[in-house]
């Protein structure tokens, strides 16, 4: 009887090996059946001075015990991209029936050259590399800068002073901190990223003249960019799923003394919100020879605060061209 229960255990673990051996062989094509990336961003963060080209890497996996079979990888800009796969040891942008083994990966090795004296070019370029799997279209974004730049991503910013030798690019909004000051040149060309603002809880200084006043705007450089609103600043959803839209530059709470003189602020949501008055005898903006137009919503947006302008022009906006909500003192 021990005879029998050990020829019944070693055929039992033969049929199940054989059973493992198969699952892996057969390719699934249930829908359901889905790939998994290391990240969702590649992002190409290098300053680029000269022609150049840098290489990262992600990895698609196959979480499910059978196989996958990727109908399809691609570059969604195809051969006119500057960016560049490597896809499972072969140089291309488009590879046809790729087998991943179950719970099993492949390495996506990507490479981009940009030439920085591009001058129209966008100063961040986009793609994504295409994955067509059991029906499905998925992808992974990539992203490089394309020109030369100050970069700030996401960045708290200390008392800093901004000086004009090359533009700055603003990438995930940027904080000037509290009880700090950011100073800038005349002539200083800010960009904003989709979906960034400045936001400054210290104080703000922007010091343009007549001949080289400072400009903020989007990050599209083209032409047919020039006058479109909604390019840039920053949004939330609420808790009752509504849109929330923050300002282009953004005073908080706790804000204080700023200055904006010579400035061009174009092309974005809403020009300049001011949240709340600041604890100082001077007006919490003051804001001369400037022009602030072509907003999605508001030139100005200010909140039970103090404000004094002149000689500026607000205009070319989709809502209030200017806003003075809830009290204040605005000259």
């Amino acid at each position: 009887m021990v005879k029998g229960i050990i020829q019944f255990g070693i055929l039992f673990l033969i049929t199940g090996l054989i059973t493992v051996s198969c699952n892996k062989d057969i390719v699934t094509t249930n829908p359901d059946a889905k790939l998994e990336f290391t990240t969702d961003t590649l992002s190409f963060d290098t300053v680029f001075t000269s022609i150049g080209s840098t290489t990262q890497w992600f990895k698609a996996i196959n979480r499910n015990k059978q196989a996958i079979n990727i109908s399809r990888i691609f570059l969604a800009g195809g051969n006119s991209s500057p960016f560049r796969l490597n896809i499972n040891g072969i140089e291309s942008v488009d590879e046809s029936d790729v087998k991943i083994e179950g719970n099993d990966s492949l390495f996506i090795f990507v490479e981009v050259t940009i030439d920085p004296t591009g001058q129209n070019n966008p100063m961040v370029i986009s793609d994504s590399v295409v994955f067509e799997v059991n029906g499905n279209v998925q992808d992974v974004n990539l992203i490089a800068f394309g020109q030369d730049f100050h970069l700030l991503n996401g960045d708290v910013i200390e008392s800093q002073h901004w000086v004009n030798d090359k533009p700055y690019l603003i990438y995930n909004s940027v904080l000037v901190d509290s009880l700090k000051t950011l100073t800038i040149d005349p002539g200083c060309r800010i960009h904003f990223h989709k979906g960034s603002s400045m936001f400054v809880k210290g104080t703000l200084n922007v010091n343009g003249t007549f001949e080289e006043p400072v400009t903020f705007g989007g990050d599209r450089l083209e032409g047919i960019y020039k006058d479109v609103p909604g390019q840039w600043g920053a949004t939330t959803i609420l808790g009752n799923n509504s849109l929330y839209v923050f300002g282009g530059i953004h005073f908080l709470l706790g804000s204080r003394d700023n200055t904006i003189n010579y400035a061009v602020i174009k092309n974005a949501y809403k020009g300049i919100q001011i949240d709340s008055m600041g604890f100082s005898e001077n007006p919490m903006l003051t804001l001369t020879n400037s022009r602030i137009e072509n907003m999605t919503l508001n030139c100005i947006d200010a909140r039970t605060t103090s404000v004094r302008a002149s000689n500026c022009i607000f205009a070319n906006s989709g809502s209030y061209t200017v806003a003075l909500l809830f009290g204040g003192d605005y000259e």
